[in-house]
């Protein structure tokens, strides 16, 4: 079962992903989509700022989706950085003489992992695990003789102000498609559990039996007309060993 339309809230860790996204959304009618720009902190912000807009699906990209992720129940997708965004940046590079290293969150290295695996190319790749790390990787680079970096967007934005050159790693337009269709074929599958958990409700109702849904701890899911009282404690001591032993 699918839905007519699909609504996505767009998190863009920088001004020209923002603009890719809605260039590319004009080839999805059954989308639409908000989009706003805004990297780690800054886009976890803009999700708690718009709670109570009905969005379907979040679409954003590396460290920014890894955190918008733990704090929001909407699914989220995250943008893939692929090797050929990758090997455009590293092809940019390749007219610059100077010493350089990859950066960035894993979202990032795994790309740049692979690519160098199927060309042979020797480069120093460094991941990312936390973003107060930054600075001091930044530092550590520059003491040891690097003048460039080809990053995500925080580790460029601290290379430019530590007083390194940096190439930033951008999202072609197949990799934010792909991102589009994944979220389409989410938001299909969430639409097709809430219309059939609607159906089973629905159909719990017509029956004249009362009906109550616990889980395993004794919790209450679901219940019939009214919730049970605390005092049918001695039911859910007798129902759950029962129903946990089947």
């Amino acid at each position: 079962m699918k839905r007519s339309v699909t609504r996505i809230l767009g998190i863009a860790p920088y001004e020209g992903l923002r603009i890719a996204m809605i260039k590319a959304v004009r080839e999805y009618p059954q989308i639409r989509m908000d989009v706003y720009t805004g990297d780690l902190i800054n886009g976890v912000e803009i999700v708690h700022n718009l709670e109570s807009e009905e969005y379907d699906i979040i679409i954003s990209r590396g460290g920014t989706a890894e955190m918008i992720a733990k704090t929001t129940q909407i699914p989220v997708i995250s943008i893939q950085i692929s090797v050929y965004d990758v090997l455009r940046a590293i092809k940019m590079a390749e007219n610059y003489s100077r010493r350089y290293a990859i950066v960035g969150f894993a979202s990032v290295t795994k790309a740049a992992y692979t690519l160098c695996d199927l060309l042979q190319y020797h480069l120093d790749i460094i991941t990312i695990q936390a973003e107060n790390e930054i600075p001091d990787i930044m530092k550590q680079l520059k003491e040891s003789g690097y003048h460039m970096i080809i990053s995500d967007v925080i580790s460029h934005t601290t290379a430019r102000e530590m007083g390194l050159d940096a190439f930033l790693i951008t999202s072609g337009t197949e990799s934010i498609q792909q991102a589009f269709n994944r979220a389409l074929s989410v938001s299909d599958d969430f639409y097709a559990l809430r219309h059939e958990n609607l159906l089973l409700r629905a159909a719990c109702q017509d029956e004249e039996v009362k009906t109550v849904i616990m889980d395993e701890e004794g919790n209450v899911h679901y219940a019939k007309q009214t919730r049970p009282e605390n005092s049918s404690n001695s039911f859910r001591q007798w129902c759950i060993p029962e129903i946990a032993s089947r």
